[in-house]
């Protein structure tokens, strides 16, 4: 599946990115932003992501706003056993200098 998702974004780049009226304005462009969350996240998220990247991608965006790929924002359980992990992890240290 993932590799269904790299051969559209490049046959996109390939065939109809030239042939786009408009340019994109932000850098990485958005298939090149697409394309690196494809491959970091999996289909799944990073589909998703390429798709939010898409749906902000305005003609009032100034060329060259820079909007690099960003970790995607975990589940609120996920953060929650990361906060529990992280301050047991500076209990023991504190622990471990006393």
């Amino acid at each position: 599946m993932d590799r269904a998702g790299r051969a559209a974004i490049l046959a996109y780049r390939c065939w109809l990115s030239h042939r786009w009226p408009g340019k994109c304005g932000y850098t990485p462009t958005c298939s090149a932003y697409g394309l690196a969350a494809l491959e970091r996240y999996g289909l799944a998220v990073g589909g998703r992501m390429g798709a939010d990247r898409l749906r902000r991608c305005r003609p009032g965006v100034p060329r060259g706003t820079h909007d690099p790929l960003r970790w995607p924002r975990l589940p609120r359980t996920v953060r929650r056993l990361s906060n529990l992990t992280c301050a047991l992890r500076i209990s023991i240290r504190v622990i471990s200098i006393i």
